[in-house]
């Protein structure tokens, strides 16, 4: 367990919007056949660079055998995963397995009836958008030093770099892992009038988005998402104060030691 300290510029918040689409995650196969896509692409890239696919347990474990950057991991499951779905047949072809033994090795009890799995792009959301996070926290911790210093700075450029992963992150949570919903995609669209960035925020499917906003912006885009997503939805006052709310940076996890 880790803890790592970052430090937001001044002048930026952030507003969270629940789409009040639910989804019983328990009741798809969804989330589960994003862990089975992730662990075969996993096992697939572990192969392919000669390892023993049953001893990484992780994409993460993989980047970390392999010492490869976050770039070098991009670029192998873009020159080793084609991009099309893979079959189940292909697969047990690729392990010298049968695919009952696939099914068992890989597959969950409510993902065995899947015959394709998109494995290139999920491995690409896994890496990019870890990528994203450590782009995020550079840009902080250089804003950070040069205020330390006492350097004057363009608060408002800072946040639309940072807007800008949010964005990205949310385009390839909806384009590359899938884990979006209409909903979701409608409230980061509005986003863009008021807020630097935002993204979905959680498993998908539904639930929330988090925008990055300024302070001075804030109302604005408040006023914007009622306006126009939750007015039109006939959503009473008393859901939206629910629905809506800002969460300004705070101390954020904290590791305590006993």
């Amino acid at each position: 367990l880790r803890c790592t300290v970052v430090t937001l510029p001044k002048g930026a918040t952030f507003v969270v919007a629940n789409s009040l689409h639910p989804m019983n995650k328990a009741a798809t196969s969804d989330f589960n056949l994003r862990v089975v896509e992730c662990k075969l692409a996993r096992s697939i890239l572990a192969k392919a660079s000669g390892h023993d696919w049953e001893e990484i347990s992780t994409l993460n474990a993989l980047q970390l055998t392999l010492n490869k950057s976050l770039d070098q991991m991009v670029q192998l499951v873009n020159e080793t995963l084609h991009e099309e779905a893979y079959t189940l047949d292909e697969i047990a072809e690729f392990f010298y397995m049968n695919k009952s033994t696939i099914c068992r090795v890989f597959l969950t009890k409510n993902t065995k009836h899947i015959t394709k799995f998109k494995l290139h792009s999920r491995a690409l959301h896994v890496f990019s958008e870890a990528r994203r996070v450590f782009k995020f926290k550079q840009i902080c911790d250089e804003w950070t030093a040069k205020e330390s210093a006492g350097q004057v700075q363009d608060t408002a450029s800072v946040l639309s770099e940072l807007g800008a992963l949010m964005y990205e992150s949310h385009v390839s949570t909806r384009d590359h892992y899938e884990c979006s919903h209409p909903a979701l995609d409608e409230l980061v669209e509005l986003s863009h009038q008021h807020a630097a960035g935002a993204r979905l925020t959680g498993a998908g499917w539904g639930g929330c988005t988090v925008a990055l906003v300024r302070e001075d912006k804030v109302a604005a885009h408040c006023d914007a998402l009622i306006a126009q997503y939750y007015d039109p939805r006939g959503i009473d006052d008393l859901q939206v104060q629910q629905a809506l709310f800002t969460s300004p940076p705070g101390p954020g996890a904290t590791v305590i030691l006993v």
